[in-house]
């Protein structure tokens, strides 16, 4: 059966599973993608608790956009789809760079969103001159976030910050990166298990990161007291 997108330039396969014809070309890392709509959902129900929070939603929306994204990228193995689950990963990289950042400088929140927009959209450059140079872009995303993470953690006067949700984010996409690598590299694969992969893996460790992650920022970014600016 053919499939609207058999016509797209094809991606560079970074991930082991083998393509089939049909609509979803890789089940396994297709189908895998439900934990992001999951985490968006659940960001947007605390979202609904409290006035308060303010990264529920910005976090629920760019895990629904990763989902959408890689979703697409694994159903199509195209490379414009593929260049799409990039950047959606690089703007969440490119929002927490830019909190923390906003913390620093006390930017606007207009500033900080813009800014984050425009790290996203010059993503996009490296990847349409060569497909994989997406995973070095994906690293130096990755460090930025830490640097700045570790900038804000060591300048600023902040609440008590419970970090378990930190560490375990941490632990859980440091695990994650592994299983991605290992899948990769093909390490430990078999091209026509359509039931497990490693990629498969990855999405769900990656998607309990943004979800902890997430509840760290709203625990990180609370205010000292009532006349500190929000984040």
């Amino acid at each position: 059966m053919s499939a609207p997108w058999d016509s797209l330039a094809p991606a560079a396969l970074l991930s082991c599973e083998a393509g089939v014809e049909g609509w979803i070309a890789q089940p396994s890392n297709t189908y895998s993608n439900v934990v992001y709509f999951v985490v968006a959902g659940a960001l947007w129900w605390r979202s609904r608790q409290s006035v308060k929070r303010t990264h529920d939603i910005p976090m629920a929306v760019l895990s629904f956009t990763i989902g959408v994204a890689s979703t697409l990228a694994h159903a199509s193995l195209a490379r414009i789809f593929a260049v799409f689950d990039f950047t959606a990963i690089f703007l969440l990289f490119s929002y927490i760079m830019t909190a923390n950042l906003a913390e620093l400088g006390r930017w606007s929140v207009r500033r900080r969103h813009g800014f984050a927009l425009a790290l996203s959209a010059l993503s996009i450059l490296p990847q349409i001159l060569g497909q994989r140079t997406g995973l070095l872009v994906f690293t130096l995303y990755l460090v930025g976030c830490l640097v700045t993470e570790a900038l804000a953690l060591k300048k600023l006067r902040m609440a008590p910050v419970d970090r378990r949700y930190l560490a375990a984010s941490l632990g859980l996409l440091a695990t994650g990166l592994v299983c991605f690598f290992l899948d990769e590299r093909r390490v430990i694969c078999d091209p026509q298990d359509h039931v497990f992969q490693l990629h498969s893996v990855w999405h769900f460790f990656a998607g309990a990161s943004l979800y902890l992650i997430a509840l760290y920022f709203e625990t990180k970014h609370r205010p000292v007291n009532s006349t500190r600016a929000a984040s």
